[in-house]
């Protein structure tokens, strides 16, 4: 009997051969930051456009506004149109970002093919870290922090494409499958079995991609709080530090509304603290992904490259060609015609010296030949921009990646804008917190107006995010172990209730009391649903790569690509839908969920295409 290897680090975790450890690191710490400046970014934007937006006679945190910032009024009084100004602004903000990452992300994963995954992500980090420059030097509410958040939006789109990319490249492929060793296989008698445990026939496929895509999973959660629990608590502290040493005091508006500079000052000090941790990133980064990318792996987008052009005109080569790549000095663009001529005879070479049109007519045919290396690339990078969306027609493995894709950013709506609706309505109605004036206030509002409210808000929105986070490894565990499709399915059925249990199933009826023990099952629920989302269509799209071939950063701009319009078109139809019928957020959700589990299990029936 063969001795049994322990299966190594690759086969456990399902990765390509050529991953090092240094590239692991790479990509832990592109998970990792990733998230982490989104959610900085998201949480202090708020408080940085009450710092900013000037008042009605132009006066600011800083002193005149020159009439270019948001006109809002900060007085007490009449203050509920000022408030709903600050959540117009943010909204607005938000939903551009997410508007022009949706195209941005198939341009990104298109030029990943070209040159590569880390110069991308590197690039998106410097983007970022460009962007949140420009949030610490904005001066007005609206026209620098637009110009600001598209800047961010370019870097973001670069960075959360590359994250599914950089999985889907880190997979292992069919080229890495352990050869079959000979084996000795006995003729069946009527004393032996026809298969003998001895002699199994191995046909072992990585199965990592569910494990791989839970660390993924995991290193997000910890960037988000990483976010959360660290840079966020910037500016306060600076802010405290600054207010005791008197560096810059407190401001009066006109109204008499007293404007915090120390607490811009500390917005200030934190983004820029955290654009050079951003471009840190960047440089750890060329220095840690792996260096071969994916040029080798997307032959079908850079045919025509130098090796075909030059090998074609080797084919046809003439007598002047012979007599020009002879006397072509050393280090020319012609060495290696030279050294594949050097043993021609020399009666051939030296009877076409006098050729000298046809050997410039071979020169212009290579310069023209490079010029058409260019334009086939450029060329087939346009066509590389969807291509990750016609490669679903043959696959249904990546038709419930994208579709898992979607329902995953969908539910990242759910908990962190529909239940903070829900909660804040709840306190609204009932008259627990009669100072809010309007349940869509933001939550830094919310948080101001109702402590309350705004509790419980994070009470639920953590059991969310912290089931989510706790329970990732197991759901990468549990898609290895049978299939990703069945692991999604059943973590969207796990969505399909609790958002039903939000809807209906909370005490009091359609304004039910989120502050129940339902609210917190429900709320778990959706996290897993969350996080089983994301994990099983990571998986899947590595699967989809693995048993078609398909080019990493195609499929990583179209996953995104999917996952955008999840995020726009859920957030819009739900803010329209909460206005007409309180539940009806939650019932779109539901029957999302319900569509993601039955393509699930579908998909997971019938044999893979």
């Amino acid at each position: 009997m063969a001795a049994q290897t322990r299966p190594s680090r690759h086969s456990r975790l399902g990765l390509a051969s050529h991953i090092t450890k240094v590239n692991l690191l790479g990509g832990a710490l592109h998970a990792t930051a990733s998230v982490c400046f989104l959610v900085l970014l998201n949480s202090l934007q708020p408080t940085l456009i009450s710092q900013l937006a000037t008042d009605c006679n132009g006066q600011g945190p800083s002193g005149p506004a020159n009439g270019s910032g948001l006109c809002i009024e900060l007085s007490l009084k009449g203050g509920k149109e000022a408030r709903a100004a600050f959540g117009r602004l943010n909204s607005t903000l938000l939903l551009l970002d997410e508007g022009i990452s949706i195209f941005l992300v198939l341009i990104w994963g298109s030029l990943a093919e070209v040159i590569g995954i880390r110069w991308v992500a590197s690039a998106g980090y410097v983007l970022i870290a460009v962007g949140l420059s420009l949030f610490a030097l904005a001066q007005n509410a609206w026209q620098d922090l637009l110009v600001a958040r598209l800047v961010f939006a370019l870097g973001a789109s670069a960075v959360t494409s590359m994250l599914s990319g950089l999985l889907a490249s880190y997979s292992a492929t069919r080229a890495d499958d352990p050869a079959p060793a000979p084996s000795r296989l006995t003729p069946p008698s009527e004393e032996t079995p026809l298969l003998n445990r001895s002699q199994t026939i191995s046909t072992s496929q990585p199965s990592g991609a569910g494990k791989l895509a839970s660390c993924a999973g995991v290193l997000t959660g910890v960037g988000a709080l990483i976010a959360v629990f660290g840079l966020d608590r910037l500016p306060p502290l600076i802010e405290r530090w600054l207010d005791q040493h008197e560096v810059h005091g407190r401001k009066k508006g006109n109204h008499g509304v007293s404007l915090d500079a120390n607490l811009h000052k500390g917005l200030q000090y934190t983004f820029a603290l955290c654009a050079a941790l951003a471009v840190l990133v960047a440089i750890i980064l060329v220095s840690t992904l792996p260096t071969y990318d994916l040029k080798a792996e997307s032959s079908e987008l850079l045919v025509g490259r130098e090796e075909p052009i030059y090998a074609e005109m080797e084919a046809d080569v003439t007598p002047s060609a012979a007599a020009e790549a002879a006397f072509q000095p050393e280090g020319s663009s012609h060495s290696r015609w030279r050294r594949s001529l050097r043993g021609a005879p020399a009666a051939a070479t030296s009877s076409v010296l006098s050729n000298e049109r046809q050997a410039r007519r071979l020169r212009l045919q290579a310069r023209l030949a490079r010029r058409g290396v260019f334009k086939r690339t450029l060329v087939k990078l346009c066509k590389g921009l969807l291509q990750g969306i016609f490669d679903a027609a043959r696959s249904r493995t990546l038709v419930g990646a994208y579709i898992g894709g979607a329902m995953a950013r969908a539910t990242t709506i759910g908990t962190t804008a529909f239940l903070p609706l829900l909660v804040a309505h709840f306190f609204y109605t009932s008259g627990i917190c009669t100072d809010i004036p309007d349940p869509t206030l933001p939550t830094c509002e919310i948080k101001r107006k109702c402590r309350q409210a705004f509790r419980w808000t994070s009470i639920i929105s953590g059991v969310a995010q912290l089931s989510a986070l706790l329970l990732s490894p197991f759901i990468g565990v549990i898609a290895d172990a049978f299939s990703p499709e069945a692991t999604m399915g059943a973590a969207a059925t796990c969505g399909l209730m609790g958002y039903l249990l939000f809807a209906y199933g909370l005490p009091g009826g359609i304004d039910g009391d989120p502050r129940s023990t339902t609210a917190i099952v429900a709320a778990a629920l959706i996290g897993i649903c969350q996080i089983g989302t994301i994990i099983c269509s990571l998986a899947l799209l590595a699967k989809a790569r693995r048993l078609k071939g398909f080019a990493a950063g195609s499929l990583a701009g179209a996953y995104s690509f999917f996952g955008g319009i999840g995020i726009v078109a859920v957030s819009s139809v739900g803010a329209l839908l909460f206005d007409l019928y309180v539940p009806s957020p939650f019932i779109m959700m539901a029957a999302l969920a319900a569509g993601t589990a039955v393509a699930a299990i579908f998909i997971s029936i019938l044999p893979p295409v």
